[in-house]
């Protein structure tokens, strides 16, 4: 009888968020048919529950075209020898919002730490000992904040620090990922999708 009742709120969750998520995604979202994307080499883990965030960097370009998109699938894909993107999402220095891999699998993205991971990926290097570094603009905060407010939402994940880290918070992560200039912004991150004008703004 338990395990009835854990099936049938699972299931109301998730059909209260896939009409939440799909509204916010038509809107705001650049999907995978749109830019191009591959479809996937291989099975994929399913990953429903979702319970917190890892915040990265693409190390490259920051350009915000279907192409870098696909130059970073093919790279994930072929080089990595991974089923698809890593990713979950990508944003662009423009805050574009690119579809990476589908929410509803696990992420490739942290070292044998992935599973209730979303992956939010920023495109460009954002590391000062790198020579291509960039800034990290308002636009892609304010992208970065507002889909982390609409996911927790839906997800129900708590915003705090505990929950939305950069890469190389993660145990045993050896990596400079997702960059210092990005780990300054994460508290405004993190204050900014937390509040209630953000999540305010989002339906």
């Amino acid at each position: 009888m338990k395990k009835y009742f854990l099936f049938l709120w699972l299931f109301i969750s998730l059909k209260i968020f896939a009409l939440e998520y799909d509204e916010y995604f038509k809107n705001n979202i650049i999907c995978r048919a749109s830019w191009g994307a591959c479809a996937p080499q291989g099975a994929m883990d399913i990953d429903l529950i979702k319970y917190r965030f890892a915040i990265h960097h693409s190390a490259g370009t920051s350009a915000s075209t279907n192409q870098t998109l696909k130059n970073i699938q093919a790279t994930h894909m072929n080089d990595n020898q991974w089923s698809d993107i890593g990713y979950h999402f990508l944003i662009g220095k423009d805050g574009k919002c690119f579809e990476g891999r589908e929410l509803k699998y696990k992420g490739s993205h942290v070292s044998k730490d992935n599973t209730g991971n979303i992956g939010i990926c920023f495109l460009g290097c954002f590391e000062t000992t790198q020579t291509n570094n960039a800034t990290v603009s308002d636009e892609m905060i304010e992208k970065c904040s507002e889909l982390i407010a609409v996911l927790a939402k839906s997800y129900k994940i708590k915003i705090c620090k505990e929950v939305i880290r950069g890469h190389k918070q993660h145990k045993n992560a050896q990596t400079l990922c997702p960059g210092d200039l990005v780990m300054a912004c994460l508290n405004k991150i993190i204050t900014q999708a937390s509040s209630e004008e953000c999540i305010r703004c989002l339906y």
